[in-house]
């Protein structure tokens, strides 16, 4: 799939309204969830603010049409 392609799709789920919503709340808890990372430095924030990032991962993929595949350090983070 072109970049054009890619931007005319981004477009039509963007101008639904909804869309950029739902990405706008992930990616908002995504940073929350960060943050608290940042802060504490606790192993449970960090698996949650991964959590987190595969979610958006998927949901911009959903946008743009592509397919992601997780990262394996993402899904089985080594804290040590």
């Amino acid at each position: 799939m072109n970049t054009l392609s890619q931007n005319n799709q981004i477009r039509q789920h963007l101008e639904s309204g909804k869309s950029i919503t739902d990405l706008a709340n992930l990616v908002s808890e995504m940073r929350k969830f960060q943050k608290n990372y940042f802060k504490y430095r606790d192993p449970l924030s960090l698996q949650a603010a991964k959590k987190a990032e595969l979610v958006v991962d998927a949901e911009v993929a959903r946008l743009t049409g592509t397919s992601t595949k997780p990262q394996p350090e993402l899904l089985h983070p080594k804290l040590f």
